[in-house]
């Protein structure tokens, strides 16, 4: 089973899209997280940062989440995607296509 997360956070001040991954890893920067990969990627339009993302959760399951950050008109959007990481390379076609449809205000 996948699950979407889709959030916005208006910026307090001016930031490149690097500098707000370079924050994102620094969160994640932790012996519970591993960051996969990290690159910018076009997104229709926007360009994005893409983030994969694997840790461990309850019961000793392995996820993998796949974060696509978009700065547009003063705001953050983050669109996630998550899965049990046995699922993810099947699942991983359909969330750059679901990612692809993305239109924001």
């Amino acid at each position: 089973m996948s699950s979407v997360l889709v959030a916005r956070e208006p910026l307090q001040q001016s930031v490149t899209l690097d500098q707000y991954l370079d924050a994102i890893e620094n969160l994640y920067n932790s012996s519970q997280f591993e960051i996969a990969s990290r690159s910018i990627v076009s997104v229709g339009r926007y360009n994005a940062g893409r983030m994969v993302v694997i840790t461990t959760v309850v019961g000793n399951i392995q996820v993998t989440a796949i974060t696509y950050i978009i700065i547009s008109n003063g705001s953050v959007w983050s669109v996630a995607y998550g899965v049990n990481s046995n699922d993810f390379e099947e699942n991983i076609v359909i969330y750059d296509q679901s990612i692809r449809t993305l239109e924001l205000p």
